[in-house]
């Protein structure tokens, strides 16, 4: 037999951050806000826009994040209400997880503060880290174990955000360094939801999903991904990117029981992707997933490039968001 080929993910600096939504009302008309999560040149996790202080920092320097990623959750984000929930996963540089939480029901005086996860559980120093929830029930925080390379599902069943996460499964190991996508459209109140990763010879898998994945290019090792949908729910885009640096959305085609991949654009090879999801606006020209990523060469100050992505055949760039901007 011969032997498999082993790949490893480079020290690559990664561009991290992370794209949630508020939904605005005006006169019965809808709009989309985006607002980021960023980590500068320095390492802090730093917010623009949103509920709280347009520029907070969420997790200083004095508290080693580590530079492999961080995940972050919103929920009520209605039209009424906006993001009155947030939260935001993350690891220290030895591995250990941690959450941050913000309140809008906190008033004026609302803060960033300590959630569940306190260091209890511990990533390998590599690992990526996604997170997923049904609103505000069944939170799950995905990350690669250190000795064996599995990947560990975390869960918090309660709504309570004081409430214990325990490990709820083992996925089969990944490639070491494997960023994680994490389906935004878990079945509520099912138990399931739908995962993605790269496997030690550098294939993608899925965990959790209706049906296999299976695209067909090749992906650089520890390459970005995003998921917008679950193939759980017959609608799932999945936003990754190639060998050639081409970002690439793969969609499952339902009628067809397959899944079918396009080129958009190029892109850096390892730095975050993040995709979201939206109802339509007013405005008939909207899409209801926007995907957000860094272009080649982009640095951590550099902006955040987006797309609005309806399908393969329907797409458009859709401006940037600017790093440090107080517009946000």
């Amino acid at each position: 037999m011969a032997e498999e080929k082993s790949f490893e993910t480079s020290s690559h600096v990664i561009n991290n951050f992370a794209v949630l939504q508020e939904y605005r009302s005006n006169y019965g008309q809808t709009s989309v806000f985006p607002f980021t999560f960023y980590q500068d040149e320095e390492g802090r996790i730093r917010q623009q826009g949103g509920p709280g202080s347009k520029h907070d920092i969420i997790v200083d320097i004095n508290r080693y994040p580590s530079k492999t990623g961080f995940a972050a959750l919103s929920w009520n984000n209605n039209a009424y209400s906006g993001s009155t929930e947030v939260r935001i996963y993350w690891t220290d540089v030895n591995g250990y997880i941690y959450e941050r939480c913000f309140s809008v029901n906190g008033g004026s005086e609302a803060i960033w503060y300590e959630g569940s996860l306190r260091g209890q559980y511990r990533a390998a120093t590599y690992s990526s880290i996604a997170a997923t929830s049904d609103g505000p029930r069944n939170a799950r925080v995905y990350y690669q174990e250190g000795e064996t390379n599995q990947i560990i599902e975390l869960l918090r069943p309660g709504e309570n955000t004081f409430d214990p996460f325990f490990i709820n499964s083992r996925k089969k190991a990944g490639l070491r360094g494997t960023r994680i996508g994490a389906d935004t459209a878990p079945l509520y109140g099912s138990g399931q939801t739908e995962i993605f990763y790269q496997l030690p010879n550098n294939k993608w898998t899925n965990e959790g999903g209706r049906t296999k994945f299976t695209p067909t290019f090749d992906s650089p090792a520890g390459a970005g991904i995003a998921v917008a949908g679950s193939s759980n729910q017959d609608k799932a885009t999945v936003f990754t990117v190639n060998t050639d640096g081409k970002l690439v959305a793969t969609v499952w085609v339902k009628d067809y029981l397959t899944w079918r991949s396009g080129e958009l654009v190029d892109v850096s090879r390892k730095d975050d992707i993040w995709s979201s999801t939206q109802s339509k606006t007013y405005d008939p020209k909207s899409f209801t997933t926007t995907v957000y990523f860094k272009k080649r060469g982009d640095g951590p100050s550099d902006p955040i490039s987006r797309i609005g992505f309806e399908s393969l055949d329907n797409w458009s760039e859709d401006g940037q968001i600017v790093i440090g901007s107080t517009d946000a």
